[in-house]
C-alpha cells in the first residue's frame, strides 16, 4: 500500500496544481502551519509519519480537502467566512483525520473494485451478445458501461458518509 499511496499521491497533487491556483504566500500560511504543528504534536495517537502541508487554493468555494501523504488544502472562500481559530483548527483537525485514517486509500481501492466489478458485467454481456449474435445484448452492454461509469463518477466526488463521520468522531 506503500507504493501506491506514494503514486497516488502524485497524481493528486498533479491535477490539482493544474486545475487550481495555489497561493504561496497568503497572509496567514505561516499561521495555519503553526496551529496544525501544535494539533500534531498533541494528536491523541502515534502518527503514520505523513509529512504535513498546508496549501492554500484561490477559490470561492467554501470548501478544505486532504489527500493522502498529508497535504491539506483550504479554499480562500472557506479562509474568508471563518470567524475564528476555533472553526478553523475544527475544519484542520478533520481533514488530518482523513489523512491518518488513510481514507484517500481506502477510497481509491473501493472504486477500484466496483470498477473492476462494472468492467466484468459489461464484458459478461457483450461476450454474451457476440455469442448469440444479438442486437439488444449489444446495446445492454453499451447499457451497463455507461451506468458503471456514471456510477464510479459519483464515487469519486469525495469520502464516503462513513468516512465523513469517522473523521468527524476522531476530531472531537
Amino acid at each position: 500500500d506503500y507504493y501506491l499511496e506514494k503514486d497516488l499521491v502524485k497524481e493528486l497533487v498533479k491535477n490539482i496544481r493544474i486545475n487550481h491556483e495555489i497561493l504561496y504566500e497568503y497572509p496567514s500560511l505561516s499561521k495555519m502551519q503553526k496551529m496544525m504543528q501544535e494539533i500534531l504534536n498533541k494528536w491523541p495517537e502515534d502518527l503514520k509519519g505523513y509529512d504535513y502541508r498546508i496549501q492554500i487554493i484561490k477559490d470561492d468555494a467554501v470548501n478544505a480537502f486532504a489527500v493522502p501523504g498529508g497535504n491539506l488544502y483550504f479554499n480562500t472562500g472557506l479562509l474568508d467566512i471563518i470567524e475564528d481559530e476555533a472553526e478553523l483548527e475544527s475544519v484542520m483537525v478533520h481533514e488530518i483525520a482523513h489523512v491518518e485514517r488513510r481514507h484517500g486509500l481506502r477510497e481509491f481501492k473501493k472504486t477500484q473494485k466496483n470498477r473492476m466489478v462494472k468492467d466484468v458485467a459489461v464484458l459478461l454481456t457483450a461476450a454474451a451478445a457476440i455469442a448469440t449474435e444479438n442486437q439488444n445484448m449489444m446495446i445492454a452492454a453499451n447499457a451497463v458501461n455507461l451506468i458503471g461509469e456514471f456510477a464510479i463518477e459519483i464515487l469519486s466526488k469525495g469520502y464516503s458518509r462513513e468516512n465523513e463521520q469517522e473523521s468527524d468522531i476522531m476530531a472531537q
